[in-house]
């Protein structure tokens, strides 16, 4: 997914998308990619996206999604980092395990 159409899609119904900055906990709290930091952008590790169970990753993505009122099916899910490259792997690892996501 392209950054344009990415905020066109965050323009249009900004509940519809979940985007999950797989960077360090240090990297995410120092450099934000998102600046305003909305809602529906939160921080998993690329470490804990491929440490964590299916099931309990499963969860979390519930827990993350059922903020903006929907479920995980229900949302566009988008993964990020600086360069794309922890990305493309989280990216791997989710559609893995059934998560239809799309890399930023």
């Amino acid at each position: 997914m392209e950054s344009k159409e990415l905020k066109g899609l965050l323009e249009k119904d900004p509940q519809s998308i979940v985007i999950i900055d797989v960077r360090e906990v240090n990297e995410f709290s120092n450099e934000p990619l998102l600046v305003n930091r909305p809602s529906n952008y939160r921080n998993i590790p690329l470490g804990i996206i491929n440490t964590l169970p299916k099931e309990e990753l499963l969860t979390r993505l519930e827990s993350i999604t059922s903020d903006n009122g929907k479920k995980l099916e229900e949302i566009i899910l988008v993964v990020s980092c600086r360069s794309g490259g922890r990305s493309r792997l989280a990216q791997e690892r989710l559609r893995a395990h059934g998560v239809e996501v799309e890399n930023l």
